[in-house]
């Protein structure tokens, strides 16, 4: 692969058959949380390898890099740009294939794990028609949940999941005797706490920026499934008495078609509230490839140190943040969204 700063970049049918290795010039790579992450390259039309065949969409990608980040593997697909002097294309992370997916109407789960909700979602669909994803591993505990769907995207519904049991998915390029696949996985939590020893400094591995989002809600208020507003509908309520008395009182209210189970929709409240109680302090990061954070020491999902804003008593920063998202730029700086870390 050259020198540390090189990637290899293979290109596979839709079945995960070798097609070709190319030399683009790549512009990002991007790596999400619980979501879909994009790469953007470019072939001129010199190349030889620059054919239809090889960039169509629905083809796979797997980008391996040789400076200590993890493959990034995903699928070809639209838009894609023709220029005088070549193609450019967008390729998406393997959770791309999920929006692909429906669920049938009327499938149903009373008291079940979140895992095993997520792995036999997708089992379905490979029985209907391969989705190009290996079920292969599921966090089976956490809050049991009955919940329906009805013609749900796959991929909508797998990030909700997420976000209302505090779990975390992906979907992982597997690339082995010349072949690839993508593998499913379900965690407690992704990524593990390496706050002591990995640590982004500002002015020396680090330029560091600070939003604070909102919004900031105390009272949360759900109701679920029901075809009346009468006393067979069940509802559900949540508040944070110090987000209360900091910040004024804030109510969000919610209808969530679906579910019927009261546990369910309690747990539902409680994660929401505590998604918005106070304010999500997110920041931008572009961080180099030096200790005491090499790119080959965290990953996304992990959790890492920060130091900031030194300048200002008040406003400082040294604590724990957990990686949310990663871009590679063509220039070998890595753009990284991080929260601040509540455990």
């Amino acid at each position: 692969m050259g020198s540390s700063n090189a990637v290899q970049c293979l290109i596979f049918d839709r079945y995960g058959a070798l097609l070709a290795e190319v030399e683009p010039e790549i512009e990002y790579a991007y790596w999400r949380l619980n979501n879909v992450g994009r790469a953007k390259f470019s072939l001129p039309y010199a190349d030889p390898k620059c054919t239809q065949d090889n960039l169509r969409p629905g083809n796979r990608l797997l980008l391996r890099f040789g400076n200590g980040l993890p493959d990034w593997g995903g699928v070809i697909d639209l838009p894609r740009r023709r220029t005088s002097a070549g193609v450019t294309v967008q390729a998406y992370t393997g959770e791309w294939l999920l929006g692909w997916r429906y669920t049938v109407k009327g499938r149903y789960f009373s008291s079940a794990a979140p895992g095993y909700i997520f792995d036999t979602l997708i089992s379905e669909e490979n029985v209907e028609y391969p989705t190009g994803i290996i079920p292969y591993s599921y966090y089976g505990a956490g809050t049991a949940r009955t919940i329906e769907y009805h013609y749900h995207q796959l991929l909508k519904r797998c990030r909700d999941l997420a976000r209302l049991t505090g779990n975390d998915f992906q979907i992982a390029p597997h690339y082995e005797d010349g072949a690839l696949i993508f593998r499913s996985y379900w965690y407690e939590r992704r990524g593990a706490d390496l706050s002591g020893q990995v640590q982004l400094i500002e002015d020396v591995n680090a330029d560091i920026v600070l939003d604070e989002q909102g919004p900031i809600v105390n009272r949360v208020l759900l109701a679920g499934s029901g075809s009346t507003w009468g006393s067979e509908r069940i509802d559900a309520m949540a508040e944070d008495a110090a987000s209360r008395a900091e910040y004024g009182y804030r109510e969000w209210a919610s209808v969530q078609g679906g579910v019927e189970q009261q546990a369910t929709l309690d747990a539902n409240a409680e994660a929401l509230l505590a998604e918005m109680a106070y304010p999500r302090d997110r920041f931008s990061i572009y961080a180099l490839d030096k200790a005491p954070a090499t790119f080959a020491a965290y990953g996304v999902g992990d959790i890492v140190g920060a130091q900031a804003f030194f300048k200002s008593r008040e406003f400082c920063y040294d604590g724990a943040v957990r990686v949310v998202a990663r871009e590679w730029t063509s220039w070998n700086v890595c753009r990284l969204e991080v929260e601040v870390w509540r455990s």
